[in-house]
């Protein structure tokens, strides 16, 4: 039981690092990477630029994400 514990808390210590640096990496392209490469006018354009907290406000619940 102790085994399965310890790797319980590593488990999820790994999955909450990946989170973590998932969203550091999403902060570093949205707010650097791509405003050089795009420009600021298409990145306002596409709606590419990130809000002050973070958060965006153009979510569609109805958008069809499906690729085929």
């Amino acid at each position: 039981m102790q085994q399965f514990d310890v790797f319980y808390v590593l488990t999820l210590m790994l999955q909450t690092c990946r989170k973590i640096m998932g969203a550091m990496l999403q902060r570093i392209v949205y707010n650097e990477f791509l405003p050089m490469v795009l420009g600021h006018y298409y990145m306002r354009k596409f709606r590419l630029d990130l809000q002050d907290s973070g958060k965006t406000s153009h979510y569609n619940p109805n958008m069809d994400t499906s690729i085929m």
